[in-house]
């Protein structure tokens, strides 16, 4: 789905526990949170960085609070510098 000018997000985003997993099946779309915990955004990280894919290969979502610094704490939970969406 294009969901901006050259920005493709995948159908599907799952939150799942096993996210390693999920990539080795063929799933490119993760969904992590700030209120879900920094121990949650770290996991993504980990399943991204651990993948045989090229980072820009996945989208990650993120949810944040609504401050500003919530951007920069998030991406260095998840160990990224970005992520692919915020929903605030």
């Amino acid at each position: 789905v294009t969901i901006a000018p050259g920005v493709e997000m995948p159908l599907l985003n799952f939150g799942v526990s096993n996210r390693s997993l999920f990539i080795e099946l063929g799933g490119r779309g993760l969904d992590t949170a700030w209120v879900y915990g920094d121990l949650d955004q770290a996991e993504t990280g980990e399943a991204v960085r651990n993948s045989s894919l090229q980072r820009s290969e996945l989208f990650v979502t993120t949810k944040i609070p609504c401050c500003p610094s919530s951007f920069i704490t998030c991406n260095k939970s998840m160990g990224h510098e970005y992520a692919d969406k915020h929903i605030q």
